[in-house]
């Protein structure tokens, strides 16, 4: 898909990540990708949600695969 259409389409609204059940309890992750981008997302001890980049900056990798629990 073109940048424009990204932009004009995509980044205006909210988009589809994952299931809330998959993130339901504190610690809870998935990792998913929007628009081509890798994310992460994670629930803390709060209970409150977090998005990431799932990409580890110094060496390019993937920080997480798929959905479970880590404290």
């Amino acid at each position: 898909m073109e940048p424009v259409e990204c932009t004009r389409v995509f980044e205006r609204t909210w988009q589809y990540a994952g299931s809330l059940e998959q993130l339901h309890h504190p610690g809870n992750f998935l990792a998913t990708e929007v628009l081509g981008t890798p994310i992460v997302l994670t629930r803390d001890t709060a209970g409150s949600l977090h998005a990431f980049h799932n990409i580890y900056r110094h060496r390019a990798g993937v920080v997480a695969r798929g959905f479970g629990t880590r404290k």
